[in-house]
């Protein structure tokens, strides 16, 4: 197994529609700290705008050793920002 040296994780806020959107992400690298911080802000901040599109993803990332951890869940996590008419 190939488990990169450097780690971290970034968190983006953002306000949509009057409410708070927070999307972590990790990021890695074996170059360098900086590198594994460049690549978890590129990642959060993608996933940030895809979040924004509604389109349907977690908003952070779950590091577990279990393959069930690769399928997608029956329920979303993450809803879309729309107002709804009550």
């Amino acid at each position: 197994m190939i488990v990169p040296r450097y780690w971290a994780e970034a968190r983006v806020h953002e306000r949509a529609k009057g409410r708070p959107v927070i999307v972590r992400r990790f990021g890695w690298s074996d170059v360098s700290q900086d590198d594994a911080v460049e690549v978890a802000n590129t990642r959060a901040q993608e996933a940030l705008q895809r979040v924004l599109a509604c389109e349907l993803l977690p908003r952070r990332d779950y590091l577990r050793a279990s393959p069930r951890a690769m399928l997608p869940s029956a329920r979303p996590r993450v809803r879309c920002l729309r107002y709804r008419r009550h």
